[in-house]
């Protein structure tokens, strides 16, 4: 009987305005979160998905601090767009706690990660610190391009689905590249079949 969510404001905290249709986004996202399910958060490059998922992302945090409980989230993405993650997070969501998880010295900062709100880190990191990583146990786990799981073979795509989140979220403008296996790859990261 689901009739249509209202927009939803950002939270208390959030520097900048969101657009009407990213106030819809982003009551979707809460949407999915009251009712334990994955998604997909998938537009045109340059609508402001990163900007969506701040959002959500720091609302959460609140969430959790009214209940006295602490998870940091985790957002995989490309190398490539590390620094616009962190860039995003400043300029929005500067009272996260934000800590990049890439580079040869992240094993110091493995303890740090523990304690943020929110983790970015790359796909290929991942893999590589997946013994480290699968240990933790997330609030948020995000796909950022998350075409990047289109194979659900590949060590990247297996890597991803053992990361422990109670919420599962994707972000990629191109949900299908080749086929309709790369949508179900990305759905089957988003709502495991347990």
């Amino acid at each position: 009987s689901l009739q249509g969510l209202p927009p939803k404001d950002s939270p208390k905290g959030f520097r900048g305005k969101l657009r009407n249709y990213q106030q819809q986004g982003l009551a979707w996202l809460h949407f999915l979160q009251e009712f334990s399910l994955g998604g997909i958060l998938a537009d045109d490059m340059g609508l402001g998905k990163t900007i969506q998922l701040l959002a959500f992302l720091l609302d959460r945090k609140l969430q959790l601090q009214k209940s006295k409980e602490k998870r940091p989230s985790i957002v995989v993405v490309p190398k490539s767009i590390v620094f616009n993650w962190m860039d995003e997070a400043k300029k929005f969501t500067p009272k996260l706690n934000v800590v990049n998880y890439t580079g040869a010295d992240r094993n110091e900062r493995l303890a740090e990660a523990k304690k943020a709100d929110l983790v970015i880190t790359t796909y290929a990191t991942l893999r590589l610190d997946l013994k480290n990583l699968k240990e933790i146990e997330f609030e948020c786990v995000i796909a950022d391009e998350a075409q990047a799981i289109k194979n659900p073979m590949s060590l990247v795509s297996k890597a991803l689905k053992q990361i422990k989140g109670r919420y599962k979220l994707a972000m990629t403008g191109t949900p299908i590249e080749n086929s309709l296996k790369d949508l179900f790859s990305i759905m089957e990261f988003v709502n495991p079949v347990l």
